[in-house]
């Protein structure tokens, strides 16, 4: 199956509570690709995309966030932008920007 390597930095945001494990699994099990257990990870190549991406669910009232930079490297993924990816796995694309 497709997967595409990863080798460079990558922008995450988290509540500032949790900087130290932002690779951990989220407290809400609910959040879309998070569930049942299957390991995802959420990243922007800048930080502004980090921004963007998460502007929808910020809310006034959520605690503090912090945006932390990750090198990746060697890291194999399954990006759900790539149709053909998703079509080899029997995946929709659409779906992954499903809020």
């Amino acid at each position: 199956m497709p997967f595409d390597t990863l080798d460079s930095l990558f922008y995450q945001i988290v509540p500032a509570d949790r900087s130290t494990d932002a690779l951990a699994p989220p407290l809400n099990p609910e959040i879309r690709f998070y569930h049942s257990g299957k390991p995802t990870l959420y990243v922007s190549p800048p930080p502004d995309w980090a921004c963007h991406a998460i502007a929808p669910y910020v809310r006034d009232t959520d605690p503090p966030r912090v945006i932390c930079e990750l090198r990746l490297t060697g890291t194999q993924v399954l990006d759900l932008r790539n149709a053909t990816h998703c079509a080899d796995w029997g995946l929709e694309p659409g779906l992954a920007a499903v809020r």
